[in-house]
């Protein structure tokens, strides 16, 4: 936000009404931003810290049920997939060069991109790994701004386990394997040998 101006540094994808239940690449813990990968996210999830308001921007796009299908079918391909990891690397330089690509990783921004391109209305008119927060702003507004303002968070979820508190050397090692392996596929173009996904459990 301090770099693009912009009030918004985080995209991520419903498909309620409801707004309960999103879809993205994200933080899996509140107090590890390096532990992160594909997330299902509560309202909570994307506010400044527990118990207070979501401020968001909400677009709305009608799809078809073919739509709704392949989108579904896309979210549920990243969930399974144990080798996806989030591109680190990219969002820490996609302000300064445009951010890049990295085998098996993706990026909230990139990960809503491919989604929307999924629909017959909407066209990226450059790589998915490219966007910012912003650009979904300018290329939708005038056609899907549905609702900017604050959103109650004060919902339980038994499987939700974000704002717990994370071991400090789990913070270290499971952070510093992450970024190893992102170097790794950076460099090499695949996933190394003997790559094993470390979860955070309840």
């Amino acid at each position: 936000r301090k770099l693009t101006k912009y009030p918004y540094s985080h995209v991520t994808l419903s498909l309620d009404d409801d707004l309960e239940v999103f879809y993205s690449y994200s933080r899996l813990r509140n107090d590890s931003p390096l532990i992160s990968g594909f997330a299902k996210e509560y309202r909570s999830h994307l506010a400044s810290k527990e118990g207070v308001k979501l401020t968001c921007k909400i677009f709305k796009i009608p799809i078809t049920n073919m739509e709704y299908k392949k989108i579904k079918k896309f979210i549920s391909d990243n969930e399974k997939d144990d080798l996806m990891l989030f591109n680190y690397l990219s969002m820490a330089t996609l302000t300064i060069i445009g951010g890049f690509e990295v085998h098996k990783t993706q990026n909230c921004c990139g990960f809503v991109a491919q989604a929307l391109e999924l629909t017959d209305k909407i066209k990226l008119d450059k790589p998915y790994y490219r966007y910012l927060p912003e650009d979904f702003d300018e290329m939708l507004s005038e056609k899907y701004l549905f609702f900017e303002g604050e959103l109650d968070t004060d919902f339980k979820y038994d499987d939700d386990y974000y704002f717990d508190k994370t071991k400090f050397k789990d913070k270290i090692f499971i952070s510093l394997y992450l970024m190893k392996e992102t170097f790794y596929r950076l460099f090499f173009k695949k996933v190394s040998k003997n790559f094993r996904k470390r979860e955070l459990k309840k």
